[in-house]
């Protein structure tokens, strides 16, 4: 949905990614499928993770888990993102505790939480969607 630029043009890949995973959607899901509530956490979604990217110069993970990686020595472009260009590296949402993003379904865009590809190594984590 938030691929096609006839729903939403100008977004950029990354916040794209970011914006469907912080909705727990998944890529490939058209607004014809989702319920209110999804809507609803869509477009909540979008504008957080809009204006924390304007905000932060472009950083869309949580500013209080960026100041822990930050004070830990991480660089930028592996703390900066939930999802969109971590693949095969640990889940923030699992503590770094052996989940790893799996983008295996071909998503051009990540692997948002909730949707039907796999996201993690991490058989809990599945659960919990």
């Amino acid at each position: 949905m938030l691929l096609d630029q006839s729903f939403l043009a100008g977004v950029g890949n990354y916040l794209r990614s970011e914006i469907l995973y912080s909705a727990g959607l998944h890529w490939s899901d058209t607004l014809e499928q989702l319920r209110a509530e999804q809507i609803t956490d869509l477009a909540r979604a979008a504008r957080t993770m809009m204006w924390r990217s304007v905000k932060t110069g472009g950083v869309t993970n949580d500013p209080e888990r960026v100041k822990v990686l930050k004070r830990a020595g991480w660089r930028r472009r592996d703390y900066r993102h939930y999802v969109f260009s971590r693949e095969g590296q640990a889940c923030f949402e699992c503590d770094l505790n052996g989940c790893l993003f799996n983008n295996t379904a071909g998503d051009p865009a990540g692997s948002p939480k909730g949707g039907t590809s796999e996201l993690s190594t991490n058989p809990e984590h599945a659960a919990e969607r």
